[in-house]
């Protein structure tokens, strides 16, 4: 009987043995299974993300081959024809007895040396009637897209997705659209050296932005005004129309050359006087305020220096425009370290910031990002729409409220507004 019992007992302890090591193959089974669950959707997200990087290559691909702004094959024609009238030029001056070098063109356009070769960039300008520096009431917008202004036989139609009929317009209304023509002086290459020789879709919405002001309110009407980093100078050219003075910043004598060229090229028809205008160069590097300069007439790119006089000016500004200065983590604390000692001084200003999301491949996510973006929000406090601080610090800093585009109306006819766009009104706050 004892017997038994011992072989019942030993039968019953291999059995549970055995009911450990089964449930230990399980667990480790589902360990397994588990595991592989979730390398397969890391795999699955993974894929799902590269095929999204993929497709914004594919859109920004299909954006250079169409640029807004302009084909490449259309540079590539204006080249090939400037050259070729150069060459006709040159040909025809030696036969003439004349030399044969570059500095002996005479007649030819005296140029910054930098440029080389700038193409002068046509903006079509969809004004108000009472756009003659009157504040219009109403903005009557042709409802034809830019594309479709060029096509004869083209379609447009309103938000609904009805047919709107383009009437006949009577030949004193071509000539009056045919006056409002804004031509830019502007660079063809992208490198980051010369990013400020190019127009750029930030500096169009920017410069939408402050005719729309002009026409429709006295806002910006007198006002002293600065615009940072200006590129082409294209949105402090448009600023010019109301105000009382403007500075016009920017870093490297062939851009500031630039900003001159501009000036000159638009003042009739943005109907300025030029003496408002003041390029002057500002480095982020240093941080405001600028060094002091003294005029030299040996040095042509001595009139480019700040002046006591024009600093304290320029710190009494109301007026602070920004366009397309967000793709760099270290230029965006440059730009801010600049913005703050500048909007901390004098009076209180505002700034209107304009900037296009550029999306790139990050190892380090894993995922598509707009570079600089994530870092530009942490400069300021978000205002939301009542008013109050969703992330705001006790102590002094930008406070910043997004505007909605759709409340600005698209005067330049040559670019394309997508999701990518964005604008901010920036201003700097100290508690009480």
């Amino acid at each position: 009987m004892n017997k038994l019992a011992a072989e019942l007992e030993k039968e019953k302890m291999a059995s549970a043995e055995l009911s450990n090591v089964a449930k230990i193959q399980r667990d480790q089974i589902d360990q397994l299974t588990t595991k592989a669950k979730e390398r397969l959707e890391k795999q699955a997200a993974m894929s799902a993300k590269i095929e999204r990087f993929l497709t914004l290559i594919s859109i920004s691909k299909r954006a250079v081959q169409g640029s807004t702004v302009h084909s490449i094959h259309h540079k590539q024609q204006q080249l090939a024809k400037k050259d070729r009238e150069s060459n006709a030029r040159k040909q025809d001056w030696s036969r003439r007895g004349g030399g044969g070098g570059a500095g002996d063109e005479r007649g030819a356009p005296r140029l910054p040396a930098p440029l080389l070769r700038p193409i002068s960039l046509p903006l079509h300008l969809l004004l108000p009637p009472a756009s003659d520096g009157a504040h219009g009431g109403g903005c009557e917008m042709a409802a034809a897209t830019s594309s479709s202004c060029d096509l004869p036989n083209a379609v447009a139609v309103d938000d609904e997705g009805d047919l709107v009929l383009d009437r006949r317009r009577r030949k004193r209304d071509r000539r009056r659209s045919d006056d409002h023509v804004l031509t830019v002086q502007h660079g063809i290459t992208s490198s980051i050296q010369s990013v400020g020789l190019q127009v750029w879709k930030a500096a169009m919405l920017l410069t939408d932005f402050v005719l729309h002001k002009s026409f429709t309110s006295s806002e910006f009407d007198g006002v002293t005004a600065m615009e940072i980093g200006a590129g082409t100078g294209l949105v402090g050219l448009a600023q010019a129309r109301v105000a009382r003075k403007v500075f016009v910043t920017d870093r490297g004598t062939d851009i500031l050359d630039n900003c001159l060229a501009n000036a000159r090229l638009n003042s009739s028809t943005l109907k300025f006087d030029e003496a408002k205008i003041h390029i002057r160069e500002l480095d982020w590097k240093t941080s405001w305020p600028p060094p002091v300069g003294t005029r030299d007439a040996s040095d042509p790119s001595s009139i480019y220096l700040w002046s006591a006089s024009e600093i304290e000016e320029a710190e009494k500004a109301t007026l602070l425009l920004a366009a397309d200065v967000i793709y760099s983590d270290g230029l965006t604390d440059l730009f801010f370290d600049t913005v703050r000692q500048l909007m901390s001084r004098g009076v209180k200003k505002v700034l209107y910031l304009t900037l296009e999301k550029r999306y790139n491949f990050s190892l380090d996510d894993l995922d598509v990002v707009a570079n600089g973006y994530k870092h530009f929000r942490t400069f300021f406090a978000v205002q939301d729409g009542c008013g109050g601080l969703n992330n705001a610090a006790s102590k002094p800093g930008l406070v910043g409220e997004r505007i909605d585009l759709e409340k600005v109306p698209q005067y330049i006819r040559e670019y394309e507004r997508g999701e990518d766009l964005e604008m901010w009104k920036l201003m700097y706050c100290c508690p009480d």
